[in-house]
């Protein structure tokens, strides 16, 4: 009976500690955000680096077959295909991956890119590799045509 009563009595929160409530959750929301994107960011950053690295490894196996004559392929889409990268692979932006490839020149050359975040080339945040290089961050070549795998 007592219980009943002291439960009719409680009036439930004010507006103020409702205010109170809501100003702390805003204030944690606004310090937790930017780094939970800036880690969002990195995750994209690494794994076009993951994926960068993969297709070196694609291209540089076919430049290894003797049937190759020691040339990086010029149609990079089928030899990523052949090694199991799905139609459609992007980079995490959802951009093609790009390529430049110079059979020509001693020593033979490529770089495999993403544009990376802003989208656009020869931006400092774009993610390149080279025969020569790991994946790195930074300007990159421009001019490459599109990585397109077909079905």
């Amino acid at each position: 009976m007592r219980l009943r009563q002291a439960l009719r009595n409680k009036k439930g929160f004010t507006l103020i500690e409702l205010l109170v409530v809501i100003t702390i959750m805003g204030i944690l929301i606004a310090i937790a955000l930017p780094r939970f994107l800036s880690q969002a960011d990195k995750a994209r950053i690494a794994s076009a680096k993951a994926t960068l690295a993969a297709m070196k490894t694609s291209i540089e196996a076919y430049r290894g077959d003797p049937a190759n004559n020691d040339n990086y392929p010029t149609d990079i889409g089928t030899v990523l295909k052949n090694d199991g990268f799905a139609a459609g692979t992007k980079d995490p932006w959802g951009n093609e991956y790009k390529y430049i490839v110079d059979n020509s020149s001693t020593p033979k050359t490529y770089t495999l890119y993403s544009m990376g975040p802003n989208g656009a080339e020869g931006g400092n945040d774009d993610i390149y590799i080279d025969q020569d290089t790991a994946p790195t961050s930074g300007a990159s070549k421009s001019g490459g045509s599109d990585v397109t795998i077909s079905q």
